[in-house]
């Protein structure tokens, strides 16, 4: 074998390796996020908040939320409301809304309004600090959503004792997403379909 074809050949075995190395990478990378209709049964409870708690500390991130549409929000300052989606949200709000402002788990007197649902009660997005109620409760607006624009977000309360209905959580890869849905499977029972 010539010089010549001996290069050809490395070079084109080289490509071919290059290229494999690039689908197994790109295959092994499988950011998402998988989202779970829950049945009736599932209310924020002390045991769930725990729970959560304790996976959040094993950087275990995951999710529960209600969703309700035409839901009254009050700006008591304006005496002004609007009627717009609701989320309830167990959990860090990161799992929904990547790279956006975040709800962290545990802050309960606090919410983060869609860009629209800002304007609508404020007249503004620069409302960091100002009021809400939601359901008759007071909340401090922590931040805006710029994903969703016409959404008000708020954390649950183990009070309330509210019913959930999704479940959720991101992903960077498969091994991840495994451990994620198993910690949701064996902490709360939900089972993947």
């Amino acid at each position: 074998m010539t010089r010549r074809r001996k290069a050809v050949l490395l070079a084109f075995i080289f490509l071919f390796l290059a290229a494999f190395f690039l689908i197994l990478c790109t295959v092994r990378k499988t950011e998402g996020t998988d989202v779970y209709e829950l049945s009736d049964g599932y209310i924020y409870s002390s045991e769930m908040s725990d729970t959560l708690k304790k996976m959040k500390e094993e950087q275990t991130n995951v999710a529960f939320w209600q969703e309700r549409k035409d839901a009254l929000v009050f700006n008591p300052e304006f005496n002004r409301s609007i009627s717009t989606t609701v989320l309830g949200i167990a959990g860090d709000t990161s799992v929904l809304f990547p790279d956006q402002n975040v709800l962290s788990f545990g802050e309960d007197n606090c919410c983060l309004l869609g860009a629209n649902a800002a304007v609508r009660l404020f007249g503004s997005t620069q409302v960091n600090g100002k009021r809400v109620e939601i359901n008759g409760r007071s909340y401090a607006v922590a931040g805006i959503i710029y994903d969703k624009e016409d959404v008000v977000i708020y954390e649950l309360s183990v009070k309330d004792s509210e019913s959930l209905d999704h479940a959720g959580y991101r992903y960077r890869d498969k091994k991840e997403r495994n451990r994620k849905r198993h910690a949701l499977e064996s902490g709360f029972g939900i089972v993947a379909d």
